[in-house]
């Protein structure tokens, strides 16, 4: 197993005593793949190769690897986002399979609505999220999200049974409709203020941030 960093002359050592392992050329290292599709996926002869074998051993073409950044057979991590066009044309070209996720996050991200960005331009640096003098500010503009069944029971006039409700055309009908925070063209939603929210009743109120499922 060989780790390729892209850049020749670094160290990729495992034992190293000091586990001094080099910076790599950074970003992805497209090039390696690309080589070792190109001799057939046995990387050994190439990286053993000195410079003038590498470049007979990629032999001739329009665009050649750059024999420089070695021969790997795979990529532990890559961002798709970042890479999405380079990844399809491998895919196209028959040089990787389909990339799996890893199932962790890469980054979270707080969002609002650009009209709250406009009315509350505060809300854009991070200042404007924290503090105790902002405590009750964001309590009463972050409310909390309303289940279909809840909506229903406690907000709905009608219980959901008129045409003319605000949020929801007819009651739920099945356990996961009961637990729904949005449903297309049933259920628009709906936020509302409980006693977190109430710096009154509660002097740890708080707003809510809406979690990605």
């Amino acid at each position: 197993v060989s780790i390729e960093l892209g850049k020749p002359g670094t160290n990729a050592d495992f034992y190293n005593i000091n586990s001094a392992w080099d910076w790599g050329a950074g970003g992805t290292n497209i090039d390696a793949i690309r080589t070792s599709h190109k001799v057939g996926g046995d990387c050994r002869q190439f990286s053993k190769a000195d410079m003038p074998e590498r470049r007979r051993l990629l032999g001739d073409s329009d665009d050649p690897p750059d024999p420089e950044k070695g021969c790997a057979n795979m990529f532990g991590e890559m961002w798709q986002n970042t890479f999405l066009d380079i990844i399809r044309t491998l895919e196209d070209d028959d040089i990787i399979r389909r990339p799996t996720s890893l199932g962790v996050i890469g980054q979270n991200d707080i969002v609002i609505p650009e009209r709250t960005a406009v009315l509350h331009p505060e809300l854009l640096i991070f200042q404007g999220l924290q503090g105790e003098q902002n405590r009750q500010k964001l309590a009463e503009m972050f409310l909390r999200p309303t289940t279909w069944f809840d909506y229903c029971q406690k907000v709905s006039t009608s219980n959901c049974t008129s045409k003319n409700d605000d949020a929801a055309l007819r009651p739920p009908e099945t356990q996961g409709e009961d637990a729904s925070y949005f449903v297309d063209g049933i259920y628009t939603g709906h936020f509302r203020a409980t006693d977190v929210n109430n710096c009154t009743l509660n002097p740890n109120c708080s707003g809510i941030f809406i979690d990605y499922p």
